[in-house]
């Protein structure tokens, strides 16, 4: 899939009044959607969305990606599985240095790997829902997001784990019009404000780029599924653990930190 480019990078190419012009509705806009739903997504590389702004931050809001704390703790959490490639390797760490997560699941991966899914709850990790089959939201009406928010919680359920009531769109989509609905069906949005994987960034680049970027109430972003190949992730999740905790962080999942405000 092609990703979608940047408006704001579209309009800075514009330049000269051109970017004035379209500056103003921009700005508008922006502060329209996050005083409505607290966060907005936008591509900054080819790959990966980040969050561009985050105001809502409490466990009654409709989106968040961080937390507002002076507490020195993050929340780690992890998109696309269970996989067991990745998924068994990334818990092992977890549990080493004494660190919780959310695991934010497709349902079509808990139904093929249940035993994986019961291991991660029994770790005391937090399994929350990623959709069904991991569909682009652009792409799918409201009734069908839903559907895959159902059929999500109901594959969680099959396999006897209980789930979190917060929700993560597959790549960050969060269409406008759906948030409302969302938050009716109980469903809190969990973005992100720092991402781990980067294709073009080495193992050593990415844990020094993690380790600069967090702030108290972080919430991280990464993967134990998805692409054919997250042998990466795994090398660096050990080293990002233990260079929060040489920095006093403690690693925890979504709900924990949420109870640290």
């Amino acid at each position: 899939m092609t990703p979608r480019r940047s408006l704001t990078k579209d309009m800075k190419a514009i330049g000269g009044r051109g970017w004035l012009v379209l500056s103003l509705p921009l700005t508008l806009f922006m502060t329209i959607w996050i005083f409505a739903v607290g966060a907005t997504t936008a591509y900054t590389d080819p790959f990966h969305y980040s969050v561009e702004a985050s105001v809502a931050t409490s466990e009654s809001a409709i989106v968040f990606a961080d937390v507002r704390t002076e507490k020195r703790v993050v929340a780690m959490t992890f998109d696309d599985g269970p996989d067991p490639r990745w998924t068994p390797s990334i818990l092992d760490a977890l549990i080493e240095s004494g660190s919780t997560a959310t695991f934010f699941v497709i349902g079509r991966n808990v139904t093929a790997n249940p035993a994986i899914t019961r291991d991660l709850a029994a770790s005391g990790m937090e399994i929350a829902n990623h959709t069904q089959d991991h569909v682009d939201f652009h792409d799918a009406n409201l009734p069908e997001q839903l559907d895959q928010i159902r059929n999500c919680s109901r594959s969680i359920k099959e396999v006897g784990v209980e789930e979190a009531d917060y929700f993560r769109p597959p790549k960050g989509v969060l269409p406008f019009g759906s948030v409302q609905a969302f938050r009716q069906e109980g469903r809190p949005t969990v973005l992100w404000d720092v991402s781990v994987e980067r294709r073009d960034e080495s193992d050593d680049e990415i844990v020094e780029r993690v380790l600069a970027s967090v702030h108290p109430g972080s919430i991280i972003l990464a993967h134990d599924g998805g692409i054919p190949n997250r042998a990466k992730t795994v090398r660096v999740i050990p080293r990002i653990l233990k260079g929060l905790s040489a920095l006093g962080y403690e690693v925890v999942s979504v709900s924990e930190l949420l109870d640290t405000e």
